[in-house]
This record gives structure tokens, C-alpha cells and sequence, in this order.
């Protein structure tokens, strides 16, 4: 993990996905994670060769790499934030009164040091009482830490250790007192460490403290430009030997030294033994785990270099690695790159086609890497198109590729039995609300597809509703709005089980996917074994383009006032190769037919029966696509708008509570070699399995005659006309995590 996700995770306390301000324009990302805001927002796919990470102040965030002449074993003399002291980026970490201390005792301010910018994060008063004890009580926090509780302070053979608690998480401050200030590092829930400092200080408020820029910034940004970056970033630690940034710049130089090309073996021997004395400056724990990446850098480039019994040692390491961590990007990297120079192309295209078709990969790659790294989907192209000739059916491989990477997060898994009559009758219902341009919705879309290959739909049904959300979706309906709106949600990824909100933590990456997945099923477990007595009976046939659906619910509660009937409309599969790498889309909702607020009860019944046209249907889609365009200056390159596989779903729900007390589905899927070809995006390569339809009845269900959907030009742009009605429609809203993939 890098210092950047480490930076990012204690801060906001894990990825909560993309939410933000409601009254912002819909925009797609840049490269560096902000909103771009162009007059027109192309919104195709982003796995069209722009190297992620190019940006200076994007590499100085979240790149490893070392140094010539770091500084040695003991630190310099100076004291921080004293008047002449000879460490003027300790003085200058804060704008508030700092002082000279040679004991604990006293009121100090923690900084964490993340994207550039010297962050107060709470006040803290310590006492030094008996040798080798302190007692810590906690003044004041900044709202970053959302309300934090401080365990009980240890001091022992010299080194602070602070612990706190939170609703996410655990963290832990280590450091030791040398010079007036208390350097170490900050820890979450033992997953990394980065760079933190305690500062002495007469001030009894935190909450007036402002950030303020790092001291060297604009010197280390100039390095990372710098032709020559390995003399320039040495030459940045020689500077400001006490500036977190130097770490940086230390983990910058390491990471270059994986290519041989780059850094010589001798020059890799210093660079390598400089970073650990870099790092041990930053405490024990800092020094431990600049260990570990020094042996993986070593590795790699042993890897790499393609040389002798060195190299083949380090590739059989790497496979044993990358089955402990399939999606990790810098093995697959490497296993790639030295298949291509050993001569395996079979190897390297397997390797090269993970990176390009796993959502994030290539990106995390780049910004691990540098750009100054080839783009695996450049050399992926290059090795198919020497081997084939063309580069024709690369996009076919690729959907297999992502297809595959789907399985792997469920390899070793049994699909789950459907139950006995007497162990239970609820299915579990999991809503997630997503956004193609949503980067930290890639854990929830994985680990629901995943459920849905573990689970029939007799068991657990999966529907997903897009949204605009960091930017524009052509996925995303007026229905799909009002049902983020109904759940009141504030972003996305979001699920809910049954109408309840989820008991984790949905956002994150393709590393947190298998996270999600295990929570997904710890909460659908009840519900499995769990009854009601409410029965839903659905009905629906697909005839000549016209989808009829007729649905009741019977066994209702006395109170059934406050209980709705609704209907979902889902498309199975759909291939469309969204901005953050998501390629295959799987039970999207086009519509609820009846509208988002449900029918209500009518004389004690809850029943409803609707019709939906397809042809209509596509073009109101379109239409909406079409005004929302217009209004907000997107642009949609590609509009999926096949509707040729098709699902309903209905559910009863306590429209206040916003409990689901049970739910089926009946799937309209055409037969076998009748599925309609895709008019605007390329057929799946694997369409999603099938999956028992619950509680369906067999001799209601006539053959599919779906008409094949018109291919319509692209500028072919009707009126728009006015949105369907959805009570109130949320407006979008910009993200501030890592932007689009690949």
C-alpha cells in the first residue's frame, strides 16, 4: 500500500465513496482526482491510453522511490520551532506558537503531513509522572477525526505511544522526543504507517490552527520534474533531511531503482541503504516497513532484469505472491515484464491483459510507477497485434480477462445451496447505487457481482441504480435518481440490504472487493434463515416489444397503509466500458415501472399490473440522456440502450421505514441464439448466469419475441423531453477520490 492510500485512509477513516456538494454541476474526473470542468465532458471510456499520474503533485502523493545521500544514523542538531534552529521545516510545520521542550510535559498538537500540507489533527496534554510513564488527556480535535477517544498513553525505553479510537477504526501515534519535538508516525488499524509529528505548544485550541503548506513542497515538485530525478531528489533529502516529504522523495528514488537501466547495482546498494536510515528517523515502526518494500524493490528488479538465477528466483516468488494477492498491480507488472523479455508472449498478454481489463489496476500502476512507465494496454496491443496480426479481437479477450477477474474473487468458493422449506422464506434484496465514472465503487460492484454468482435469485437478487455521480452516466435514469432520493443517500457507491442501510464499508478498490463481499454475506445470512408472511405472486411476459407484469402481495401485516409495491425493470448484462474500468454491468435498473413512489394498498389489496413498451421505453431513455446533455454540457459518446435481456423484480416495502419485507424476480431473458444484437456498445462475451427465478410460476412465461432495438446515429438527438416524474430528483455531485481508471 502506498504512503498516498495510507495518507488518505487515516484522514477520512476509509473510502466512503463519492458524495459532495448537491448544487455542483455534474463533471467527469481528471487525471489527478479533481473535476474537470470543460464545457463539454466526453463520458466514454477512460481506458484510452492517457497515462494516470503525470502530474508532478500527483507522483510527490503516491510514488515509491530513494536516495544518494540521505541522512545518516543521528540527527542534526537544532531545535524545533526555536528561534535560529537549524531545522527550519520543523519551525515552519505550523502556524501557531511552538516551543522548546525537553520533556513531555505540556500541550502538543499532532500533524500529519498529507498531499502536501501540514495537517493539526487534535491537541493533546501530556504529564511526565514517575520515570517511564506518562498520562495523556485529550483537549481538542479538528473534525477530521470525527469525534475520537484516546486510550491510555505507554512510554517505554524512550518511545510515545498514543493510542485512539474511532467509530472506523483504531490508529496509533509512535514517537520518540530528540530535540524538542516528538517524531513518528501515525498507524490505522495496522495497515501502513506515514509520517507524523507531535509539536510543542503554549496554544490550548486546535480549532483555529489552519493548514499549512509543507516545508520543501515547491522544491520537491520541482525534483520530480527535474531531468535528472535521482540527483535532484538526493539532493531534496540533503536539504530538508526532516521534512516528511524527504520520505517521499526516499521512496521515489527506491522505486526507480527497480529498473537496472535507471540505477546501477552499486548505485540500488546505496540508494537502498540510505532509505532505511531515512526511515528509521521516523521511528521503529517506519523503519520495519521500510524493510519490507526494500526487499520487494530488490525483488522486482531482480525480476525484471531477466538475468541468470537471481531472476528466476524472483519470478517464482512473485507467482506464489500474486496468488496471496491476485490484484496486486506491481507483481502483475513485473510478472508481465519479465515474461515479454524472456520471450513468453502467451505469459506476458495474460499478465499485460489483467492490468488492462481489472478496473484501477492500470491506473494504481501508473501512479505507483511513474509515467515515465510504459502503459500496459500499449503493450498489450503491441503483443496481440505480433501475434495475431490485428488487433481485432483484443476487446473480446479483455471482457474474458475482466470476466475472469470476477471469479477470482469468489475461487474456492462453493455456490451457496438454495434453502430447505423450513430454514427460511425472505429473500435478501441488495440495492447498490453506483457511477460509472465512480472510482471507489469498483470494491461494490465486484463484490456484488460476485454474490450474484454465489447466491440464485431465489436466495439473494442484486440490482444496481446509476448515477451521476462524481459525472455524467449513461446509465443512469430519472428512476434511479429518485431512489437514491427516497433512501435520502449521499453518494455513491451506497448499498442496502432489504432497505437497511449497510454494516461496513462499501467504498474502496479492487484489493477491498473480497472485504466488501464477506460483509455483504455476514448481512444476508439472517435474512436467509428468517421468515414473513408476506408472498409476492409476479407474473411477466415479453411479447411483440411490450413487457406485461402482474404483481400482488397477500399475508400483509393490518397496518399495510404504509406498505408499497414496486417494481423494478433490470437489464441483465451490459457491456460498456465505463470510466472506472468497470467493462460488464449486470442488473441495471432502466426503470420501475409504476414509478419510483410504488403503488400504494387499495381496499386491503396490494396489487398492480403495468406494461411497459421496450421501443418507447429506449427513447425516453434516450430523451432523458439527451436533455441531460444539454443542460449540463455532458457528452455521451456511447448511450447502452440495447434493453434485450431483461428482468423484473418486485418488492414490498414499508415505504417509512424503509424496510423491504420481501422481494422476487422473473427473468425475460430471450432463449438461447435469440438474444438481439447490440446496437450501440459490443455484445458480452459472457453473459451473466442464470439464475432460478423465485416463486415464478412455470406456465406463465411465454417465448421471448423481443424486437431487435434500431440503430440510431450517433448525432441523432431528439427533443428532449421532460424527465419522468420522481418526486424530487437529486442533483449530482463531484467526488474527491482517485480519478477515472486506466
Amino acid at each position: 500500500m502506498s504512503r498516498l492510500s495510507v495518507w488518505i485512509m487515516i484522514l477520512c477513516l476509509g473510502l466512503a465513496g463519492c458524495g459532495g456538494d448537491k448544487e455542483k454541476t455534474p463533471t467527469a474526473q481528471s487525471e489527478g482526482g479533481q473535476s474537470a470542468t470543460d464545457s463539454k465532458v466526453p463520458v466514454a471510456d477512460a481506458e484510452d491510453g492517457t497515462k494516470a499520474g503525470q502530474g508532478a503533485t500527483e507522483n510527490m502523493a503516491g510514488n515509491h522511490t530513494t536516495t544518494s545521500n540521505p541522512p545518516g544514523d543521528k540527527a542534526d542538531p537544532g531545535t524545533p520551532g526555536a528561534e535560529g534552529s537549524d531545522r527550519p521545516e520543523d519551525a515552519a510545520a505550523l502556524d501557531m506558537p511552538l516551543e522548546k521542550r525537553d520533556s513531555l510535559t505540556g500541550n502538543w498538537v499532532l500533524t500529519l503531513t498529507q498531499q502536501g500540507h501540514n495537517l493539526p489533527l487534535l491537541l493533546v496534554h501530556l504529564q511526565t509522572m514517575e520515570p517511564g510513564k506518562v498520562e495523556a488527556r485529550l483537549i481538542e480535535t479538528t473534525e477530521l477525526l470525527m469525534e475520537p477517544e484516546l486510550g491510555k498513553a505507554e512510554l517505554k525505553d524512550g518511545l510515545l505511544s498514543l493510542p485512539f479510537k474511532f467509530e472506523q477504526g483504531e490508529a496509533n501515534f509512535q514517537g520518540q522526543l530528540v530535540d524538542g519535538l516528538v517524531r513518528g508516525n501515525l498507524s490505522l488499524d495496522g495497515q501502513g504507517s506515514v509520517p507524523a509529528r507531535l509539536h510543542g505548544t503554549s496554544a490550548d485550541s486546535v480549532a483555529s490552527v489552519e493548514q499549512k503548506e509543507a516545508e520543501g513542497l515547491d522544491q520537491l515538485i520541482e525534483a520530480l520534474g527535474s531531468e535528472d530525478r535521482v540527483e535532484a531528489l538526493s539532493s531534496f533529502v540533503e536539504k530538508f533531511p526532516f521534512s516528511p516529504l524527504s520520505l517521499i522523495a526516499g521512496e521515489q528514488l527506491l522505486s526507480l531503482g527497480r529498473d537496472a537501466e535507471a540505477i546501477d547495482a552499486e548505485a540500488f546498494a546505496r540508494v537502498r541503504e540510505d532509505y532505511l536510515k531515512l526511515s528509521a528517523t521516523w521511528g521503529p515502526r517506519m523503519k520495519a516497513e521500510a524493510e519490507e518494500s526494500a526487499e520487494r524493490t530488490t525483488m522486482l528488479r531482480d525480476a525484471i532484469s531477466g538475468e541468470g538465477e537471481a531472476s528466476e528466483k524472483a519470478v517464482a516468488r512473485l507467482k506464489e505472491l500474486q496468488k496471496e494477492s491476485p490484484f496486486d498491480p506491481v507483481i502483475v507488472w513485473a510478472l508481465a515484464t519479465a515474461a515479454e523479455k524472456a520471450g513468453n508472449t502467451d505469459q506476458a498478454i495474460e499478465q499485460y491483459g489483467m492490468l488492462t481489463a481489472l478496473p484501477m489496476m492500470q491506473r494504481m500502476l501508473m501512479q505507483e510507477l511513474g509515467p515515465e512507465t510504459p502503459l500496459p494496454a500499449e503493450k498489450l496491443s503491441e503483443l496481440w497485434e505480433k501475434k495475431h496480426g490485428n488487433t481485432d479481437d483484443l476487446d473480446a479477450y479483455l471482457n474474458k480477462a475482466f470476466a475472469q477477474g470476477l471469479h477470482t474473487l469468489v475461487e474456492g468458493e462453493e455456490p451457496v445451496p438454495p434453502r430447505a422449506a423450513d430454514e427460511g422464506n425472505r429473500i435478501a434484496l441488495v440495492e447498490l447505487f453506483t457511477g460509472a465514472q465512480c472510482p471507489p465503487c469498483v470494491a461494490a460492484d465486484l463484490a456484488t457481482g460476485a454474490l450474484e454468482h454465489l447466491y440464485q435469485q431465489s436466495e439473494a437478487i442484486v440490482v444496481r441504480y446509476h448515477q451521476h455521480i462524481p459525472g455524467p452516466d449513461p446509465l443512469t435514469t430519472a428512476d434511479t435518481e429518485a431512489r437514491l432520493f427516497y433512501y435520502e443517500a449521499q453518494g455513491t457507491p451506497t448499498i442496502r440490504v432489504n432497505g437497511r442501510e449497510f454494516e461496513g464499508s462499501a467504498g474502496g478498490f479492487l484489493a477491498q472487493a473480497p472485504g466488501v463481499l464477506e460483509q455483504l454475506q455476514e448481512q444476508i445470512t439472517p435474512i436467509l434463515t428468517s421468515r414473513t408472511e408476506v408472498k409476492l405472486n409476479l407474473q411477466a411476459s415479453l411479447s411483440d416489444g411490450t413487457v406485461k407484469i402482474s404483481a400482488s402481495a397477500t399475508g400483509l401485516p393490518e397496518d399495510s397503509e404504509r406498505l408499497r409495491l414496486r417494481l423494478i425493470l433490470a437489464e441483465q448484462s451490459i457491456s460498456f466500458r465505463a470510466g472506472n474500468g468497470i467493462r460488464q454491468h449486470e442488473m441495471v435498473v432502466r426503470q420501475m415501472p409504476g414509478g419510483a413512489e410504488g403503488i400504494k394498498p387499495a381496499d386491503g389489496k396490494l396489487q398492480t399490473e403495468q406494461t411497459v413498451n421496450v421501443d418507447e421505453l429506449r427513447e425516453e431513455l434516450k430523451a432523458y440522456l439527451t436533455k441531460f446533455e444539454e443542460e449540463f454540457g455532458a457528452d455521451f459518446p456511447v448511450k447502452p440502450l440495447d434493453l434485450n435481456r431483461l428482468t423484473v423484480v418486485a418488492l414490498v416495502q414499508d415505504h417509512v421505514t424503509k424496510e423491504v419485507l420481501q422481494s422476487t424476480a422473473y427473468s425475460l431473458a430471450p432463449p438461447a441464439g435469440d438474444e438481439q444484437p447490440a446496437t450501440e456498445s459490443p455484445a458480452a462475451e459472457k453473459p451473466a448466469p442464470a439464475k432460478p427465478e423465485a416463486e415464478k410460476p412455470a406456465a406463465d412465461k411465454p417465448a421471448a419475441e423481443e424486437k431487435p432495438a434500431e440503430k440510431k446515429p450517433e448525432g441523432d438527438k431528439p427533443a428532449a423531453d421532460d424527465k419522468p416524474e420522481a418526486e424530487k430528483k437529486p442533483e449530482t455531485a463531484d467526488d474527491k477520490p482517485a480519478a477515472d481508471e486506466n
